[in-house]
Order: C-alpha cells, then sequence, then structure tokens
C-alpha cells in the first residue's frame, strides 16, 4: 500500500481533507506535526514529530523514518511546512516542487527578486532592515512622491509585509510618512513576539500600492506545465489600512482577453521561480492593462476555502494527492455553477465565548454550509496581528452575485461574544 507523509501545523484547518482524500485513495498516512503526540509511541508508523522550522533535519528524519516505512508522496497542508515538505521530497526523490522554488516563493524578498529578473509585472519594492530609522526610510518614501503604480520607486500609498508570513498577518497600508511610521512601529512589535518572529524572518518588504481588482487563481503544475484550475473574485476586498480576505467566490467574471493576462502572468512567473511540481497560489491585481503579481505560492489555497472545488467528483486534495502519487488524472474542469466562502474573523481580540446563530445562517438559500473552527476559550486576535479565522461559510448558486449575497446574507445571522483574557 502506497504511503503519503502528511506535514499538519498544529495551527491548520486541512488535515481532515488531506486524509479523507488519501482514505478515498486507498493510501495509508503518517502525520507530521511539529509538536509530538503522546500517541507517537503506540502509533510509530502513523505519527511523527518533525521541526518544520529546519527543513534539513526534517528531510533526514524523514529518510530514516522511510527505511521503516516507504514513503511514495509527502505534501504540506499548510504554508509553514511547505519548505520541509520540499526538502523531504528532494531527499527521498518523491514528485514535488523543488526547495528552492519553495523558500524563493515563500520569502517576499527574495519572490520579488525573482520576479523583477524576469521583468514580471510587480509593484515596486525595497527591503526595510531592523535596523533601519523608520524617520528616514519615510524620507526616502515621501521623496518617491505619489507616481503612477508602475513607477520603479516605492513611494506612497505603500504596503507594510512580513517577509515570510501568511494570511495577511501583519500587512499594513501606510498613506504619507506618520502612517509608515505607525504602521512599521506595529509590525516590529508584532515581529517581537517569539512565536511570530520566528516564521516571519529578517526585516519588512515595503512595496508600492497597486489599486484595482484582485483575484486568487488556483493551478497545478506537472512536469513545469502549469494547469489553470480556478479564478476566485475577492469581492469587496479592503483597500486599506488592513487585507483580510473576506471573500472568494468563483469562477471570476473576466473578459477572454483579461483571463489570458492572467494566466500568462502566473506561467511566467512560476517557471521564473521554478515552481514545477504541484500546487500553485497566486494573487494578482488587474490594473492599467496588467496583471500584477501580489503574492504566489507553492502551495494550494488555504484555510478551508478548497472545499468548494470538485473536479470530476474529487475534491481538490485528492487531485494533488493523485498527482503527488503520480496516478491518473480526471479532467481538470470544475464541476458546478458559481460557488463562494465567506472567511469569518474574531470582532476585536480576546477569548470565544460563544458564537450564536449557525442554525440560522446554515438554512440561507444558497448556503451549502457553515462551520466554526475557532473553539471555545480559544484566544483570537484579528488582522493584522492575528492570523487565525473564526470560521468558514460556504455556497453555490447560479451565479456569483447570488452566492455572495448568500454569504453576507448568512455572516449577518451569526452573533459573536468575546471576552476579555
Amino acid at each position: 500500500m502506497d504511503r503519503l507523509l502528511l506535514l499538519v501545523p498544529t495551527t491548520t484547518y486541512r488535515a481532515a481533507p488531506f486524509s479523507d482524500a488519501a482514505r478515498a485513495l486507498g493510501v495509508a498516512v503518517t502525520i507530521a506535526s511539529e509538536e509530538p503526540s503522546t500517541l507517537e509511541e503506540l502509533r510509530p508508523a502513523e505519527l511523527l514529530t518533525l521541526d518544520f522550522s529546519r527543513p534539513e533535519a526534517a528531510a533526514e528524519q524523514a529518510s530514516a523514518f522511510a527505511h521503516q516505512h516507504p514513503l511514495q508522496a509527502v505534501l504540506a497542508v499548510d504554508d509553514g511546512a511547505t519548505e520541509a515538505a520540499a526538502a523531504i521530497a528532494e531527499q527521498l526523490g518523491l514528485r514535488h516542487h523543488s526547495r528552492e522554488a519553495v523558500a524563493a516563493a515563500r520569502d517576499k524578498l527574495r519572490c520579488r527578486e525573482v520576479l523583477g529578473a524576469a521583468n514580471l509585472p510587480q509593484p515596486a519594492w525595497r527591503l526595510v532592515s531592523d535596523g533601519d530609522d523608520p524617520v528616514e526610510v519615510a524620507r526616502e518614501l515621501a521623496a518617491g512622491g505619489n507616481a503612477r503604480a508602475g513607477a520603479a520607486v516605492v513611494g506612497f500609498p505603500c504596503v507594510l509585509k512580513p517577509r515570510r508570513l501568511a494570511a495577511s498577518q501583519g500587512v499594513i497600508r501606510a498613506n504619507d510618512s506618520d502612517e509608515f511610521t505607525a504602521a512599521l512601529a506595529r509590525l516590529r512589535a508584532l515581529l517581537a513576539e517569539p512565536t511570530v518572529g520566528r516564521l516571519a524572518g529578517d526585516g519588512v518588504v515595503v512595496e508600492r500600492y497597486i489599486p484595482g481588482r484582485e483575484v486568487a487563481l488556483e493551478a497545478l503544475a506537472c512536469n513545469g506545465a502549469v494547469e489553470i484550475l480556478e479564478i476566485f473574485d475577492k469581492p469587496g476586498l479592503s483597500e486599506g489600512p488592513f487585507f483580510p480576505e473576506e471573500t472568494y467566490v468563483a469562477p471570476a467574471t473576466l473578459s477572454p482577453k483579461e483571463r489570458r493576462r492572467l494566466v500568462a502572468t502566473v506561467q511566467r512567473a512560476a517557471a521564473a521561480l521554478g515552481l514545477s511540481e504541484g500546487a500553485i497560489h497566486a494573487e494578482l491585481r488587474l490594473y492599467n492593462g496588467e496583471a500584477w503579481v501580489i503574492e504566489i505560492a507553492g502551495r494550494s489555497i488555504g484555510g478551508l476555502c478548497a472545499s468548494v472545488l470538485r473536479f470530476s467528483g474529487m475534491a481538490l486534495e485528492e487531485i494533488l494527492l493523485r498527482r503527488a502519487l503520480g496516478r491518473e488524472l480526471p479532467p481538470l474542469e470544475r464541476d458546478g455553477s458559481a460557488v463562494g466562502v465567506r472567511m469569518l474573523y474574531p470582532p476585536r481580540a480576546g477569548k470565544l465565548r460563544v458564537v450564536e446563530g449557525q442554525s440560522a445562517a446554515e438554512v440561507v438559500e444558497g448556503v451549502t454550509g457553515v462551520r466554526i473552527t475557532a473553539h471555545r476559550g480559544q484566544r483570537l486576535v484579528p488582522p493584522p496581528e492575528g492570523g487565525t479565522y473564526l470560521g468558514f461559510i460556504f455556497g453555490a448558486g447560479e451565479t456569483p452575485g447570488a452566492v455572495v449575497q448568500a454569504l453576507a446574507l448568512a455572516a449577518s445571522k451569526l452573533r459573536v461574544e468575546m471576552r476579555q483574557s
């Protein structure tokens, strides 16, 4: 029987969908996490502890494990484990994006360097190091003025981003010098927290703000060929100062020219980074006749958003696992008409007391499910400091607009009570 090594960060939502996909394919699963399990000694073939922050060490440990329990595939369920998965795949000769490609995509600084060398449309950027004086940097940005978005200098408005965090955590827009110094101080305070700073990388990437419509593109690379699975619209996405992604709806309403431009840009970006074998998730903005690369990653869509995607009756996780195992893929056309998901965020920082109104939300026409993923007593923080969802609402309908309306109505039925910790 084939065996999958599934890298599961303790904060993930996606262990169950991947495990379900493995069972559907008759594949044995070993769950690897960064935290040891009390059952590991009793179930040595099924549980493994790996340090995802040290890919080389994780690869050595996985290789030793594979001597006793041969592995045919390795997948990471979320962003924080992708580099470790790539290193393990490289060590064991398994299908996966290369470690170099995954690392470059995860590091926003390195990603900008690579895409810039390939002349991809992207915002002007600069690194603000830990020792840089905020006032001096703000003065330099002000000198860049409010030029057009495609200018070679950063200027204002700009967006500050940690180098290696996901889910919009730590992403803040600044329109002038005062807002920049305040945003940088806020972001540096976040990065000073040990649990965050350990993952975030050194320094802050500052990018010129690109206006326009933002979309998310899901793709699969097979032997270097990138096939587009779906393109999501992000209706109602904030223009700042923070950028929580509230709603994804598909298919995105695009002209043939816009779609071709998006697809071509993602294919060029994937080739530049070397993302050639596995899932690709990209965020782009359509502005001034170009598709601007905002983010691109060697992983699939985050949270539980993938649950609305099915291809020939198969979940996205099963498609990814089939490819990792080298098994035949079905036609990669998404089933159904319009689908969408709404991400729920905590209304303020604190511990979750209760979420009421779930039954009323579930019976809204067009809603296919409501999932509260946070548990009672859990400490939650909204963006930009927080990166944890309260839950998700899923929908389907005849048109994207109908789905968006259903998701919004269902969200209005929920009442969230928090208490101070």
